[in-house]
């Protein structure tokens, strides 16, 4: 599976849910499933947030469950859906009232 989504997505960068996934879960860091080339991270989008000591366990041992971690990266994406829907909703009230 992570060899497909490697290959077969497209680059995708997002410095806002970066942001806010920091915000969310303060003192981790975010672990990029897909990886990189080179310097560039492929895709920022599918993220598990871990202690720094994990993400370096990760990146030397590889994933345990990528399934599993899949699942916990497409949830953080879904929560920050929901929080944009509820952002827009808000603001599109203001502007009705």
């Amino acid at each position: 599976m992570l060899k497909l989504l490697r290959n077969r997505l497209k680059v995708r960068k997002s410095k806002a849910f970066l942001t806010w996934l920091m915000d969310k879960y303060p003192g981790l860091d975010p672990d990029h499933l897909i990886g990189s080339m080179g310097a560039l991270k492929l895709n920022d989008f599918l993220i598990v947030m871990r202690t720094r000591e994990d993400h370096a366990k990760r990146h030397d041992k590889g994933f345990e469950d990528f399934d599993l971690e899949l699942c916990k990266a497409l949830e953080n994406l879904f929560d920050y859906t929901e929080h944009l829907e509820k952002e827009n909703t808000e603001l599109k009230e203001k502007l009705e009232a």
